[in-house]
C-alpha cells in the first residue's frame, strides 16, 4: 500500500492560535466571551444561568496542567466531559472564568 503524502512539521504558533478555549454549551445565554491569552483565561458571561452544568472547551495544548474555574469569584468543581478537551463546570452565577491549574 502506497503512502500518502506528508504533511510536514507541526506550525507550532499556528497550533497555537487553534488551541483556544471556547464555550461549548450552556445553561443559560452567553453574555460576553473574552479570552486573555496573557493570563490564559477564559472568561465566559453568563445571563438567565441554570443550575446545570456548562460544557467548555479545554484543549491540553492551552493548559497542560489541567484547568481551574471560578464563577463569580468563588473556585467550583471540573469535571473531565466525556469529550477528551472538555470539561464540565456548574455555575449559576454571571461570570465563568476557566484558567490554568
Amino acid at each position: 500500500m502506497a503512502e500518502g503524502p506528508s504533511r510536514g512539521a507541526l506550525r507550532e504558533e499556528a497550533a497555537d492560535l487553534f488551541a483556544r478555549p471556547f464555550p461549548v454549551a450552556v445553561d443559560g445565554r452567553i453574555a460576553g466571551v473574552a479570552w486573555d491569552a496573557a493570563a490564559r483565561a477564559l472568561t465566559v458571561s453568563l445571563s438567565d444561568a441554570g443550575e446545570g452544568a456548562h460544557r467548555l472547551s479545554a484543549p491540553a495544548r492551552t493548559w497542560p496542567d489541567g484547568v481551574v474555574a471560578r464563577c463569580d469569584g468563588a473556585e467550583v468543581e471540573v469535571k473531565p466531559a466525556s469529550i477528551p478537551g472538555r470539561v464540565d463546570v456548574p455555575c449559576a452565577g454571571s461570570t465563568l472564568v476557566l484558567g490554568p491549574a
